[in-house]
């Protein structure tokens, strides 16, 4: 739902988050409600238990503010997915898959309810990775970024030894005062408060942004540009970033056509996506990229495993320049996400939740499960109820309502 400069009436919770975002200090009052779904094969939904729900059920405890879920790595490394959510008094909690330390709880243990990392109460952010259970990353009011988990291949940007097994079992602090930060698998993306643009970890694609495939240890500035704005996603091993003026820029692997140029070419530096993306809403899965424009139309591009691309078409079916999904124009673009499993969810502006592609886990909320990969949705299917935020985890989702 669009952003006004009122400050009266009703505001969603992706509202506050962009008013934070952009230097507001006002805090929300609402009250807000977490319900999750899918796979909880190690106890990532949260309940104590590893009890798979198929249809949206209510998370236990009070103050969720904000959720965060990571998907199994697809080609490095096996494994499920950790959760982590921040409360309204500014604390940060993590549960579900544990090893290499990556609730950051100081340990390899795996936690079927939330527990608390650390005692720190001033946590802003956590980013929104598509594909990344083994290297974590949060960030402070204070622009102070955070890492733990993994560091195979420097992405803890530490300037430490890599290889397996290192890894940080805690939050770890990065040196500098970052603005938003994004785990991308075995690599780190961050957008410092300058407006400058750094990466680093993983770079077999280019998809560091350095015009080379060489990994890096600690952050390392992309060109010179001070304009760069947010990091919408990226996937293992591409990435979507806009700059002020709304311009979108992709680089990295591009074997499904996901950078959006209208061909296959793989590029090691930024590439811009022709058209306006001032005020999109974004949502990176597997390979594909998903986007409502400022106008309310949904577009997708890329991979079509399971048909995620929304395109009512069978797997399969690639596409390497964005298409539009329908006709609709009342697409929120606050309410966008995708899992590395295939998995996409979009919310309209009167709240109603739509899903669709692979529904492994039920995590499309239509109360069945899918034991069959070809058990899909390749155009958006409802789920019930009223929603005002969306996160899709691997096999996991989580959705919020504000009463």
């Amino acid at each position: 739902m669009a952003i006004t400069n009122k400050e009266e009436g009703v505001w969603i919770l992706p509202q506050v988050y962009n008013k934070i975002n952009e230097g507001d200090i006002w805090d929300y009052d609402g009250i807000t409600t977490m319900y999750n779904w899918g796979y909880s094969n190690h106890g990532q939904l949260g309940r104590g238990n590893k009890v798979s729900l198929s249809s949206p059920t209510l998370l236990p405890g009070t103050g969720w503010m904000r959720s965060y879920g990571t998907t199994p790595s697809t080609n490095k490394i096996t494994g499920d997915s950790a959760q982590f959510a921040i409360k309204s008094d500014g604390t940060l909690w993590s549960w579900g898959w544990g090893e290499y330390g990556s609730l950051g709880l100081n340990n390899n243990t795996y936690r079927s309810s939330p527990t608390q990392i650390g005692a720190n109460t001033n946590w802003k952010g956590i980013p929104l990775s598509v594909c990344n259970n083994i290297t974590q990353s949060a960030w402070t009011t204070d622009g102070a970024l955070f890492v733990w988990g993994s560091n195979a291949y420097g992405q803890l940007g530490l300037n430490e030894s890599t290889g397996w097994p290192s890894y940080k079992a805690s939050p770890t602090q990065v040196p500098g005062s970052w603005k938003v930060a994004i785990n991308a698998e075995l690599s780190m993306h961050a957008i410092k408060n300058d407006g400058t643009y750094w990466s680093w970890g993983e770079n077999d694609y280019g998809q560091l942004g350095h015009n080379n495939k060489t990994d890096y240890s600690s952050p390392r500035q992309v060109g010179t540009d001070t304009t760069w704005d947010k990091i919408h996603g990226a996937h293992s091993d591409e990435v979507f970033v806009t700059k002020t003026d709304g311009s979108l820029w992709a680089w990295g692997r591009n074997n499904q056509g996901q950078l959006g140029q209208n061909n296959n070419t793989e590029y090691s530096s930024p590439k811009q996506i022709p058209g306006d993306y001032s005020g999109a809403g974004f949502s990176v899965a597997y390979h594909t990229a998903i986007v409502t424009k400022s106008d309310g139309t949904l577009w997708s591009w890329g991979y079509n495993g399971n048909g995620i691309l929304g395109q009512n078409n069978p797997q399969n079916s690639a596409r390497s320049s964005p298409v539009q999904i329908g006709s609709g124009t009342d697409w929120d673009p606050d309410g966008m996400s995708g899992g590395g499993f295939q998995a996409a969810a979009a919310i309209k502006t009167d709240g109603s939740l739509f899903m669709w592609g692979r529904n492994l886990g039920g995590v499309l909320g239509q109360n069945q499960t899918a034991p069959s990969n070809n058990n899909h949705y390749s155009s958006p299917v409802q789920v019930p109820g009223t929603w005002s935020s969306i996160r899709i985890a691997g096999r996991t989702s989580y959705g919020t309502q504000s009463l």
